[in-house]
């Protein structure tokens, strides 16, 4: 008699274990995205989708909020360190995924308003030279994506103790990411694609025609795996390196002069802002603390959340300091370049990560293209 490994039904080992076209690992934006793209083209595929956590581990609902492409400041950063092709094929990446997001998850569903993206300065030299290389940008994205006009001056907004005018990216918008994740969730559980939460992959092994993944308490047979995974490959292949980071967020309590609706960028876009109601979401400032946020801990850092605070009392000056209401962090994938990964490693086996902490602008392209890419392998047209 064969000895019997795990307490699994006939019934859940037909439907959920075996037999599965695609398997998933990682239901964050990438993850649903790719299982939606997936199903449009193949709808009689079984797609299973494996997540660690009850909610997605990674950043997908943990971070901004922000459907932006970049403010001049992070543009001719990028420009001066990787060249104008370099630019033009992060700034494709970016509008395409955002219009994918749209498309795939809908408008009114996650909340999204177009409510323009403000890059504010600390000085007036700062705004001066990158304010000159407005026409450049402008031209670049109306050659290149149709878009008219989509960086100009415009006087600081009210409540900011910073310099007298700021470029406005009018092509940027916000979301609400709960709702995105909420809206991506139930069209794949609408669409007949299986989601398991509380399961973490702990091993895949590759057999004469088929794939065994193994996770905590169960395993399941798949003729293919796709990993979407971003900061946490690295732990289930040798996947090309994607380094973890640990991005942090703040929401204050309320504040007495409220925000008007927009977001709001400094400092090449390494911190962050936009209104919630009354209060203020504001994250990011990593690059100031080194390899200490380099890490795929989830803990929270004192530390950074003063320097977040501190430097909120100091842009955003108000009657009453500014406090923290709550704090959180996510883990981003970033790499040595701004390219996502999207490829097979081999037979059946892909991945679609190092989404350079702009998940949520690029993360349903991510997924469009990985699921092109895992069709035409499997033979569909």
């Amino acid at each position: 008699m064969g000895q019997i490994i795990t307490n699994i039904s006939y019934w859940e080992k037909d439907i959920w274990h075996d037999h599965v076209d695609f398997t998933i690992v990682g239901a964050g934006i990438v993850g649903l995205s790719t299982a939606l793209f997936l199903k449009r083209q193949a709808p009689e595929a079984k797609i299973i989708i494996l997540e660690r956590g009850i909610l997605p581990h990674g950043a997908s609902t943990k971070n901004a909020g922000f459907l932006c492409f970049g403010s001049v400041g992070e543009l001719a950063d990028d420009l001066h360190n990787t060249g104008e092709s370099s630019l033009l094929n992060t700034l494709d990446q970016r509008i395409s995924g955002g219009k994918a997001l749209l498309d795939i998850a809908g408008r009114k569903a996650i909340d999204y308003g177009n409510c323009g993206g403000i890059e504010l300065f600390e000085s007036q030299s700062a705004f001066q030279s990158l304010s000159e290389k407005i026409p450049y940008f402008n031209n670049l994205l109306e050659q290149h994506f149709g878009l008219s006009n989509t960086f100009k001056v415009i006087p600081t907004p009210a409540h900011f103790a910073l310099y007298r005018q700021c470029i406005i990216n009018q092509f940027e918008g916000r979301i609400h990411t709960g709702k995105m994740m909420l809206a991506l969730y139930q069209k794949a559980i609408a669409a007949g694609i299986l989601v398991i939460n509380g399961t973490e992959v702990k091993n895949i092994e590759r057999s004469s025609n088929y794939y065994t993944v193994e996770s905590s308490g169960s395993s399941f047979r798949s003729e293919n795996v796709i990993l979407c995974t971003n900061a946490f490959t690295n732990a289930l292949i040798p996947s090309p390196h994607v380094q973890p980071a640990r991005n942090q967020v703040i929401l204050t309590s309320d504040l007495s002069e409220p925000l008007i609706d927009a977001t709001f960028h400094l400092d090449q876009g390494y911190y962050y802002f936009r209104p919630i109601g009354n209060k203020v979401l504001f994250g990011g400032g990593r690059h100031t603390f080194g390899n200490q946020e380099m890490t795929d801990d989830l803990d929270i850092s004192l530390t950074l959340r003063n320097h977040l605070l501190e430097k909120m009392n100091a842009w955003i000056p108000q009657p009453k300091p500014i406090t923290a209401e709550m704090h959180w962090s996510g883990i981003l994938g970033i790499g040595e370049n701004k390219t996502p990964e999207i490829s097979k490693i081999e037979q059946g086996l892909y991945i679609g990560v190092k989404l350079g902490g702009m998940g949520v602008a690029i993360g349903s392209e991510v997924g469009r293209k990985l699921a092109e890419l895992v069709l035409k392998d499997n033979g569909y047209k």
